[in-house]
């Protein structure tokens, strides 16, 4: 199954600030994800799914005008809900090395010691029953925020994003205090927010900002990477927004 899950860590602070948007524009990249059981999935893939049940892989290939096609894997966690009802896993990038006489070994070394890796992310989504790790629902979190602390940024967002009134009661000033570019920006970010009949924005990640303040990246579609950041900062009153940045 074709699937966007996007590594967050990667697309928004990784390769794609590294490029000036056209040259980001050149690189396209395609993700499939598979499961136990599935005799689509390629070698060495499969090789990966039938030595850890319950886990998915994701498969990234990656290319880029004037450069070889790149592949990429990703290690899917088995999926458990809490308590609280959070369901999480860990997306872990890993690596296929190849012995003598075939056998696969992997772990999450290149064989380039130079290469860049992505560290582990931990994936977190609300639901009564857990969606399967390649489903938009679950957001890319920072080590250590917990639960509560994501529910309380979700139950945020999602407040805010059903109600034009809450939306603008606690962001309604962030124009007056970015930049002209940035304002445009953020424009077109509330009216994709409240464009009936279109696609909801997806919420990909929750960061840590300081002690009680966090940086949300959004995407506006499906096939989207993440290119919209809000930062909320809580206070006695509840969040307030009090930033708003673009990829490009």
């Amino acid at each position: 199954m074709a699937t966007r899950i996007e590594r967050v860590v990667l697309l928004a602070f990784g390769i794609a600030s590294a490029l000036s948007p056209a040259t980001a524009q050149t690189i396209s990249r395609e993700e499939h994800t598979y499961y136990s059981g599935d005799a689509s999935a390629p070698e060495p893939a499969s090789d990966y799914l039938r030595t850890h049940p319950g886990e998915a892989i994701e498969v990234a290939s990656v290319t880029q005008t004037g450069h070889e096609p790149l592949q990429l894997f990703y290690a899917f966690g088995a999926v458990a809900r809490s308590r609280a009802g959070v369901c999480r896993f860990t997306a872990s990038q890993i690596f296929p090395h190849r012995a003598d006489g075939g056998v696969i070994s992997w772990d999450t070394k290149p064989e380039d010691p130079n290469e860049r890796v992505e560290p582990p992310s931990p994936m977190a989504a609300i639901a009564v029953m857990c969606p399967p790790q390649s489903d938009q629902t679950y957001s890319a979190l920072d080590d250590g925020i917990t639960d509560q602390e994501f529910i309380a940024v979700a139950n945020f967002w999602n407040g805010i994003a059903k109600s034009e009134s809450k939306f603008d009661e606690v962001a309604g000033l962030l124009p007056l205090i970015i930049s002209d570019r940035e304002a445009e920006r953020f424009n077109m970010f509330r009216t994709a927010v409240f464009h009936q009949g279109g696609p909801p924005v997806q919420l990909r990640a929750v960061f840590r900002d300081g002690v009680d303040g966090y940086d949300l990246a959004f995407a506006l579609a499906t096939a989207d990477s993440p290119n919209f950041f809000l930062t909320v900062s809580k206070n006695v009153a509840g969040f307030q927004v009090v930033n708003f940045q673009t990829q490009y």
